[in-house]
């Protein structure tokens, strides 16, 4: 188990940038401003991570936390490694997917279609 929160933080950075293909982006390559915004947000996530491992030792291990952080990467719609629907990871606003004819749920893939479909027709 972690001693301390900021054990936890690389474990999540290294997560974000094993998204980099599928973000087109790579935290480790942001400027110093984005990524130390990122850092202080990855330590709160952190530190929340750390108080609930220690109000339930046995429960939300470092074994557990892992499992379900490569749920969270791993599995997605339409088998999308991210985990996250496309409209998240294109920074497509919700409130523009009607445009499209795209939907919330839309993997990576179909909502690029969409999209290319509309820029071209």
């Amino acid at each position: 188990m972690a001693a301390w929160s900021s054990q936890i933080v690389p474990h999540l950075l290294k997560a974000q940038h094993s998204l980099r293909n599928d973000l087109g982006t790579d935290v480790m390559y942001a400027d110093r401003q984005t990524y130390n915004i990122n850092l202080e947000l990855l330590a709160l996530i952190a530190m929340v991570m750390k108080a609930v491992q220690d109000l339930h030792p046995t429960v939300a291990t470092d074994a557990a936390w892992q499992q379900r952080l490569n749920v969270a990467v791993d599995t997605g719609p339409g088998g999308d490694r991210s985990g996250w629907p496309g409209w998240v990871l294109l920074q497509v606003p919700p409130e523009d997917l009607a445009r499209y004819g795209a939907t919330e749920t839309d993997s990576v893939d179909v909502l690029r279609a969409k999209i290319d479909a509309y820029n071209n027709g």
